[in-house]
């Protein structure tokens, strides 16, 4: 049964309308407070997500902090390991007191097929200039005059051992290396008979001495 209405008709149409107002208030209310609770939960999680970029980023940077450091300590190493090859080519390359490898690479193109050498010793050594006179001590004295000291010049002072298979061998071997340009004064240290591997040879030592470029004069200098 339908309800009837004794009010005006522009009262009931107020009254509708005012539900309705109420209504779309109603629900602009809880859209709006929808929206608001959307933002707060979409900034809880941008920080979030920021926050795990920033961690992520942290991580990366250790990472790649490390592998530099990884790989600097690598580079330190090959210029460690370059820098001592480098030291050791200067010390056997040609310098201005001479070439350890050039003695080395010269003796072993005069050495004879029936020689074998066993051990090789090159050190360097001040001697005396060849030829250098000293002044008689005794007229020096009486003078009242200092003697004067020979000039004296460095030079390679190579010792050799080894095995021979004769003398004939052994000498025409030290006097290749006397006749040589490279080498001077030879001296034979001994040679005497010996057993290599069954067979009868002669064990023998000498020593050679090779003049460096860089000369020094020791004592000092008379005005």
């Amino acid at each position: 049964m339908k309800d009837l209405e004794f009010l005006p008709e522009y009262h009931i149409r107020a009254r509708q309308n005012q539900r309705l107002r109420l209504t779309r208030m109603w629900l602009l209310s809880v859209l709006t407070l929808t929206m608001v609770c959307w933002a707060v939960f979409s900034q809880a999680r941008v920080a979030s997500v920021k926050a795990h970029l920033v961690a992520a980023n942290d991580k990366m940077t250790v990472i790649n902090y490390e592998r530099q450091k990884k790989v600097l300590e690598q580079l330190r190493q090959q210029e460690m390991a370059y820098q001592a090859q480098q030291t050791l080519v200067e010390q056997l390359g040609a310098d201005q007191r001479g070439s350890r490898t050039g003695l080395l690479r010269a003796m072993c193109g005069l050495l004879p097929d029936q020689v074998v050498l066993t051990r090789i010793e090159v050190d360097r050594h001040e001697r005396p200039t060849r030829g250098g006179v000293r002044p008689p001590v005794a007229t020096s004295r009486r003078r009242g005059v200092k003697p004067k000291e020979p000039p004296k010049q460095m030079v390679d002072r190579v010792r050799i051992e080894g095995f021979a298979k004769d003398d004939l061998s052994l000498a025409r071997f030290l006097q290749s290396m006397n006749d040589s340009r490279i080498f001077e004064q030879g001296e034979l240290g001994f040679s005497k008979d010996a057993s290599f591997n069954d067979c009868a040879v002669r064990v023998f030592t000498a020593t050679f001495f090779t003049a460096v470029q860089e000369s020094v004069n020791a004592g000092p200098k008379d005005d």
